[in-house]
Order: C-alpha cells, then sequence, then structure tokens
C-alpha cells in the first residue's frame, strides 16, 4: 500500500543479510529475491550488497540508502498492519549498550501477539524506548517513564568441575564496562582466585558448558538462556552479580505500562 516491493525486499535482504531468509519472510522464492534486488541496482545504477568470504554485507551505498530509508519504511509498514487490522504492533527503540535485549523483547511480545519493529531513531510513532540514560529528548506527556534495572547472574552446576566462566560476546562488553571489579573480587571468592571469563559467540555452547558442568556462565536475568536453566532439573546455583546496571524504559501511552513491567520482572531470583 505504502510501501514498494523493491523497498520490502532491500530492507528485509538488509536487515537479515540472507537471500532465503528474506524469501522467507517475503513469501517468495530465493530467485525472486535476487531479481528485484539486481532491478533495483540497475535502476539506481549502484550497487548495494557485495560478498566478502562468503559473507553478505552492504556496500557504502547500501548502509546510506538503508539508513535513509529504514525508520520511514517501518513507520509506513506499521500504518500498513494497522490499517489491516492485522495484530498489534509495537515500535521499539533500544540503546546500542542494551541492544542485546533484541530478540528477547521481541519473543516475549510475540508471545502476546504483537510484532516489534526495530527502529535505529526515535520519533512520535516509536512506542517503546529503552535506555542507559534516564534524560532522552522525548515528549514526558506522551510517555510513562519505568526505570529499571539489568542485573547479571552467576549460573553454575552445583557438581562443576571447571573454574572457568562464560559470557556471550554480546554481553562481554559489560564485563569490562561494569564488572571489572566483580570479576576480580566477586567471582574469585565465590569460585576461586584461577577463574577466567571466557568470551564465547554461541548461545548453544554457554548452555551445554553449564549442563555438561564443564563451566559457569554470566548472564543477564531476562535472557532466555537464563530462564530455561532456572527451570531446569539440574542443582545449579544462580547468585546476581552486583553492580547492577541502570535502565530506562519509556513507554508510550498508546501501549500498556503495566505489560511491560511484567515482561522486565518476570523472573524473581534472590
Amino acid at each position: 500500500m505504502f510501501t514498494s516491493r523493491e523497498l520490502n525486499t532491500f530492507i528485509s535482504v538488509a536487515e537479515k543479510m540472507s537471500i532465503k531468509l528474506a524469501a522467507e519472510e517475503l513469501n517468495i522464492t530465493s530467485p525472486a529475491v535476487c531479481s528485484m534486488i539486481k532491478k533495483l541496482e540497475s535502476r539506481i545504477n549502484n550497487k548495494l550488497f557485495v560478498f566478502e568470504n562468503n559473507k553478505m554485507i552492504l556496500t557504502q551505498y547500501g548502509k546510506r540508502i538503508y539508513s535513509l530509508t529504514e525508520g520511514h519504511f517501518h513507520t509506513l509498514r506499521s500504518l500498513e498492519f494497522k490499517m489491516r487490522g492485522d495484530k498489534d504492533i509495537i515500535k521499539v527503540f533500544i540503546c546500542e549498550e542494551l541492544s542485546f535485549l533484541s530478540s528477547f523483547i521481541a519473543n516475549q511480545f510475540n508471545k502476546r501477539e504483537k510484532e516489534t519493529i526495530l527502529t535505529t531513531f526515535i520519533d512520535d510513532s516509536t512506542d517503546l524506548i529503552i535506555n542507559d540514560e534516564s534524560i532522552i529528548k522525548i515528549d514526558p506527556c506522551n510517555y510513562n517513564i519505568v526505570p529499571t534495572n539489568l542485573f547479571l547472574y552467576l549460573v553454575n552446576d552445583v557438581n562443576s568441575t571447571s573454574r572457568d566462566i562464560f559470557i556471550h560476546k554480546e554481553h562481554a562488553h559489560l564485563i569490562n564496562n561494569h564488572l571489572t571489579k566483580m570479576a576480580a573480587d566477586g567471582i574469585g571468592k565465590d569460585m576461586d582466585a584461577e577463574s577466567k571469563v571466557i568470551v564465547s559467540e554461541n548461545i548453544t555452547s554457554i548452555v551445554e558448558m553449564v549442563i555438561s558442568s564443564l563451566g559457569s556462565a554470566i548472564l543477564p536475568h531476562i535472557c532466555s538462556v537464563l530462564k530455561c536453566l532456572a527451570n531446569s532439573r539440574l542443582e545449579l546455583k544462580i547468585k546476581r552479580i552486583t553492580p547492577h546496571i541502570p535502565m530506562h524504559v519509556y513507554t508510550h501511552k498508546r501501549i500498556d505500562c503495566e505489560m511491560v513491567k511484567i515482561i522486565f520482572d518476570d523472573i524473581k531470583i534472590k
């Protein structure tokens, strides 16, 4: 209605960096996606994507086109969904420091039959803002403010045979920025002075290390992996690590503030 097939295809490929995944989302074939991208590149006389080391990436021109169109595209798509009467759409901005929460938040809203659209900037159509700063340029009359804390937890099996502590690469910067002293003092007391933190790129491998008693993990309390571990039958010890990381959640009057509180407070571990 408001967005063209070419723009739909370009945005989908740019966000997934996969012809196959974009085709599945658009419900068309992979050759059709390739054809659409080639036609768009031919029309604008510029390459949008290239392959490096068998990995699809945006060209500099493609990055610029994406940055100029992404926000407007998702706003228009949200309007299309609402006009068609589809399930509710929630437009979400997450600051870079907390971007690792994106998949968790999307899954939680999806369970409540609400689709999320991630945006890279804040405008009047943004429903949910998750920020690590309390002062941002928004109209306070239109938003409820839910200050909260993002705690990290040390999760380990009581029968663990290893002192190694694993953390996902998307969470590792929190160790560097907020937990330097904790890593030296807190973990040293709980585990062993020789404990070392290992950054992993695979959440599955981190889970396997914990459930195989081959190591521990540092996880955010609202991470879906922690929920899986907390509900397992293993003899797991879960200890909250301080200091906490401040987080400020701004919910637009269009969405239910209590629902957002439930999403962030749905796991209570002392």
